[in-house]
């Protein structure tokens, strides 16, 4: 461990010994090690690590923590230190250094018994979680659909209507607010009583008040800027005398509504908003002076017309209160089933363990026992505590030391339940007089060299306030500290302009962008000052898909560092059509993608020749499987059915876990990614799949079958993704990684990209739920109307400002990870609307980082030859960033030199696959058809009625396969019954002899119902016709659409055919599956010439057919 020699400020942490101490450590100052010299110091001043307890935001954090301690007393030790050093040493292994999760789960097994739990709990993974709480919101549903309230078949009808996907994400978010802080349900509670009180006592209206005279206050501020800037133009002083008077009725009625409340909204805007005339000397910064006033003028004319009248007030909050109680209901049983799963397979989530520790620190035993053992509390990251464990902090702490270290500025957690506002609390605590604790801030800077420091004082001096922002940045505790010295280190702004667009078979923006980057790294690297490793690559978000391919094709290694692999990426992709094919090869999808990939060796001339000699068959793989003409393509038929049958084979005699890991490991698939330059990570993002089986098979019995159905039910989430294997922090490799994936990391050079596309704001729209302590806000139907909750404007406001905030601390974040230079990448308009006035508001309305760079920079008065408007001077002498124009339509033309000829995915490949087999070869432009699935296709057209029947779902209810498996099931009997009169149990054992279901999934198919089936005039008609055909897919091109179907089933009557779809929801919609089998039958008639006279649905819950008009 290299000497250390702390600076006057560190010196002064180290030594301090105030009862509690809060340190605001800006980035790169060293925060750590200043922590680690504190603790020895502390041992060496006669104290024990067995009565210290010490915080880390991750394990990988900890493990470090205790292996520099480890280092540091070694170093004490054999410098002639105390035999107290030695003595520590072996303590280390047991000491309390972890994360506060690992402390909680240690304390929880040590009085397990005190709980009533079992010692060998184990800790729930991801994967694991979402299995569970999946198992918990069916039982949750089909409790409610048996039931039938009014109240929750209001809500499915209005907000749900066809599936149950909206009201089950709702659900979800409640539970998620009420995991957050356990006053939360109080707190639900009590605003739902509430809403049975008359307006002028609503909490609803205190939160309507102050997000408008929160608005109107900004208002004034962005008036006085107005006032400055027009004063200046205005030649006949009229248009300051128009503001002036504007700016005092703001003032006015602020006061008003605080008074007054609802009386002064609906009264309105204290004056009128008067037209502006007068002659000015500067018409464009006039005009835009304008269009901050009208905007100001359109937002208070919405606060007035949205407020609801008494009448409309009294409905919406009866309807909210009806709403809000079903879902806190659902929410609560929802809770209530997922602790009983977890409980049955003794597990606990990491919510639990913090949970259960709270429920620990209640017994008076327990609690003195911790206390007696925990004299120091040390709490890193603290910037990222949330509500949770600032509790569990505050209940070990009453006579303990504190220390916390952190910085606010990098609280970019909020995702995961981090609250920026605990660190902001506890430091206005500790600066008051006759505080508990003191501030001590840590300002000096290791890691960057100086002109980035400088710039980043720049930008967040101005950007980052109390006003926007939530701190004031430049502060003591807040600003860097920078030495005196050389103005060493760079911060490039690189503008790539472009004269023409590019066109579609030229390289996008973001492979040009890629390119730039990947030359300079190049010349960097053989300048020999650099190696890739000291590279990275830094965005918002985790789309690296044309860097990849860009640094491929040139040569350059890299690492796509993503917590989330998506399942359709190529190789994931590929994996899943594979192992769909091994479980079920009749799908025609996954079978053409596998004949198409290395496995199949075919290509486009293989498939058409295929398709045409089984042009009677009515799906690709009937014709696949009945092809017999000798040639080249029947051996590639032979050679791809032997791979299948042995892997057939292959799943049947082993787990689903050892089948995945033997089929990656010897299907050929890891050496094919190795051989197109692809490896290592593919290598590691299949392996996530596999590592997704084996949670799967931990949870579940149903094989392979189950876990590809659970994986397509993932995917139609918002969780579709597996968490990738980590790459050595070694590797000599370029790393591309989202801005939140760098934070703790450093590197020479850092290149920021995709500044110019805009945050992500969540679509506040009449059909959110919206869940804050701050209020709620829900839609709500009267006469088939959906109203807006009156809150949803003001908490709108909310959640957007503490979006715009962590956006923020995410750009400081990246800005301070590079250590010698920063390249900033943008595009489009370099100059934007600068003669607004740089204020909270003007920077509260840009939408991304770019925008945010650029007022502030081109504000600098060096910039007034380009902006006639920069006045202010942000820039130390010397300490500017540098420009660097790039010409794009060059850079396009030497991107031409590299690229080889066009790397043809595998979805383009199907595609183009599938028009060949369905249609005449057309043109490239026809070629470009987009691919949807008849139930997409139907379901975006349909209107929906409804008018549902609902009936309790007696059968399958405690059982734990889900709505979707079950349906898949029920086909696949109805699929493989031979209607011939045999018994139905005979035949589900003939699919259990065949395996085509097991043990459990016989014993879930309702044997009556069937029976039903077989007994209905209906199964008696298709028993007695002379043709009939199931499961068959089909593809065609329907209005600018390729569309990949499957009918049930279909039979003749007389010449004409009649098709029959099976069902199994658990209510019959009306109107719902008219467009998906319309699509049935236009492609049946396009395929056999016949006309479909009939189209049955059979309700197979309700023993019911309903006909198709």
């Amino acid at each position: 461990m290299k000497q250390f020699k702390p600076t006057r400020e560190q010196q002064n942490i180290i030594d301090s010994r105030q009862q509690n101490i809060l340190v605001s450590a800006s980035a790169g100052t060293g925060k750590t090690r200043v922590m680690i010299e504190r603790i020895i110091k502390l041992l060496e001043d006669g104290e024990s690590l067995s009565k210290m307890l010490i915080v880390t935001f991750t394990e990988k954090a900890a493990m470090e923590m205790r292996k520099r301690l480890e280092e540091g007393l070694k170093d004490r030790y054999e410098l002639g230190g105390k035999e107290k050093f030695l003595e520590e040493r072996l303590r280390l292994q047991s000491a309390n250094i972890s994360t506060l999760h690992g402390y909680c789960t240690k304390m929880i097994h040590r009085y397990a018994y005190m709980l009533g739990l079992s010692q060998d709990m184990k800790v729930l993974e991801d994967m694991e979680i979402l299995f569970l709480k999946e198992e918990a919101m069916d039982k949750t549903m089909e409790k409610h659909f048996q039931e039938s309230e009014e109240d929750f078949i209001r809500l499915m009808e209005y907000f749900s209507p066809g599936n149950d996907t909206k009201l089950r994400a709702w659900v979800e978010q409640m539970d998620d607010f009420l995991e957050l802080d356990e006053a939360n349900e109080k707190y639900l509670s009590e605003r739902i009583r509430e809403l049975l009180l008359p307006l002028p006592n609503s909490c609803t209206l205190d939160g309507i008040v102050k997000s408008l005279c929160s608005t109107l206050t900004a208002y004034i501020w962005v008036y006085k800027d107005m006032i400055e800037s027009m004063q200046s133009i205005d030649e006949s002083g009229k248009r300051v005398e128009i503001l002036s008077a504007e700016r005092e009725a703001l003032l006015q009625w602020i006061e008003e509504v605080k008074r007054e409340r609802e009386i002064a909204i609906r009264r309105g805007f204290p004056v009128e908003f008067k037209r502006m005339s007068g002659k000015v000397n500067d018409s464009e910064l006039a005009k835009s002076l304008g269009e901050v006033r009208k905007k100001i003028k359109d937002e208070i004319k919405a606060y007035i017309d949205n407020f609801p009248s008494d009448e409309n007030w009294k409905l919406w909050r009866e309807q909210k209160r009806r709403h809000l109680s079903m879902l806190l209901t659902l929410a609560k049983e929802f809770r209530e089933n997922y602790r009983v799963l977890k409980e049955n397979n003794k597990a606990m989530d990491f919510n639990d363990m913090e949970k259960y520790f709270l429920s620990l620190l209640e017994k008076e035993e327990v609690k003195k026992e911790l206390k007696e053992e925990t004299k120091w509390i040390f709490f890193d990251e603290y910037q990222d505590a949330n509500p949770v464990q600032e509790q569990i902090v505050e209940k070990l702490s009453d006579e303990a030391h504190l220390f916390f270290v952190g910085d606010v500025k990098q609280s970019i957690y909020a995702f995961r339940g981090s609250r920026p506002q605990i660190f902001k609390n506890r430091f206005k605590r500790y600066t008051k007089e006759e505080a508990d604790g003191i501030v001590l801030p840590l300002s000096q800077n290791f890691r960057s060299k100086n002109r980035i420091l400088s710039f980043v004082n720049s930008i967040f001096s101005v950007l980052m306030t109390e006003e926007f922002g939530g701190l004031k940045y430049d502060h003591a505790y807040h600003r860097f500290n920078i030495p005196e010295g050389e103005n060493e280190g760079a911060v490039h702004l690189v503008y790539q302009q472009f004269h023409t667009e590019p066109s579609e078979d030229k390289a996008t923006r973001k492979e040009l962008e890629a390119f730039s980057i990947a030359l300079k790294i190049k010349k960097m690297v053989e300048s020999g000052e650099y190696t890739y490793g000291d590279f990275g690559i830094l965005q918002r978000n985790s789309s690296f898909k044309e860097y990849e391919s860009v640094f491929r094709k040139m040569g350059i290694p890299y690492y796509s560092e993503n917590e989330k692999v998506g399942y359709d990426r190529g190789e994931v992709d590929l994996f899943f059509n594979l192992l769909r094919t091994v479980e079920n090869p009749k799908m025609d999808l996954p079978l053409i993608a596998s004949l198409l990939s290395f496995v199949g060796g075919m290509d486009e001339e293989d498939l058409w020749r295929i398709r045409t000699a089984g042009a009677q068959e009515l799906s690709f793989s009937s014709a696949f499987w009945k092809y017999e003409e000798e040639g080249e393509t029947l051996r590639k038929k032979e050679l791809f059915c032997a791979w299948l049958s042995f892997w057939q084979k292959a799943s049947e005699e082993n787990s689903l876990s050892d089948f995945l890991w033997k089929f990656f490991e010897e299907s050929g698939i890891r050496e094919y990614f190795y051989s197109i330059g692809q490896g290592k990570g593919a290598e590691n993002r299949l392996k996530s799949i596999l590592h997704a089986g084996e949670k799967f098979e931990r949870m579940d019995t149903t094989g392979l079958f189950g876990f590809l159905k659970n994986t397509d039910r993932i995917r139609q989430t918002e969780k579709d993704h597996l968490t990738a294997e980590a790459l050595s922090e070694k590797a000599d490799v370029v790393r591309f990684m989202t801005m939140h994936k760098s934070k703790g990391l450093e590197f020479p050079v850092v290149f920021l990209v995709g500044n110019h596309r805009n945050f992500l704001e969540t679509d506040y729209n009449v059909d959110r739920l919206l869940l804050k302590k701050d209020g709620i806000a829900i839609p709500v139907i009267h006469e088939d109307k959906r109203m807006q909750d009156p809150e949803l404007s003001y908490l709108k406001n909310v959640w957007m400002t503490e979006n715009k905030e962590e956006e923020m601390r995410l750009l400081y974040v990246a800005l301070t990870r590079g250590e010698k230079e920063v390249y900033f990448y943008m595009e489009g308009s370099i100059l934007p609307t600068f003669q607004r006035p740089l204020n909270s508001y003007t920077l509260n309305s840009l939408k991304n980082y770019q925008d945010w760079i650029l007022h502030i920079v081109l504000r600098d008065s060096r910039f007034r030859t380009i902006n006639p408007y920069a006045d202010s001077v942000f820039f130390e002498e010397n300490m500017e960033p540098d420009w660097i124009l790039e010409d794009g339509d060059r850079l396009a033309a030497l991107w031409k030199v590299y690229e080889p000829t066009p790397d043809v995915s595998l979805e383009k490949s199907l595609l183009d696959a599938y028009q060949a087999l369905t249609m005449p070869k057309k043109s490239g432009k026809d070629r470009s058809l987009m691919k949807r699935t008849v139930t997409e296709v139907a379901h975006e057209k349909d209107t929906v009625s409804t008018e549902f029947t609902f009936l309790p779902p007696t059968f399958l209810a405690e059982q734990k396969m889900d709505a979707a498996s079950k349906g898949t099931l029920f086909h696949r009997v109805f699929e493989y019954l031979p209607m011939d009169g045999t018994p139905v149990e005979e035949t589900l054992d003939h699919l259990l002899q065949e395996k085509l279901i097991d043990e459990e999934e016989k014993k879930l198919i309702p044997v009556e119902r069937v029976e039903k089936f077989l007994a209905s005039d209906l199964g008696k008609e298709i028993a007695a016709s002379p043709w009939k055909k199931r499961e068959l897919s089909f593809t065609m091109q329907d209005e600018g659409l390729l569309i990949d179907g499957q009918v049930d089933l279909v039979f003749e009557r007389g010449e004409d055919l009649v098709i029959v779809d099976f069902k199994s929801d658990r209510r019959m919609r009306k109107g719902f599956y008219d467009r998906q089998l319309n699509l049935y039958t236009k492609a049946l008639s396009k395929a056999t010439g016949k006309k479909v006279i009939d189209k049955i649905i059979w309700w197979i819950v309700f023993a019911k057919e309903s006909h198709i008009r």
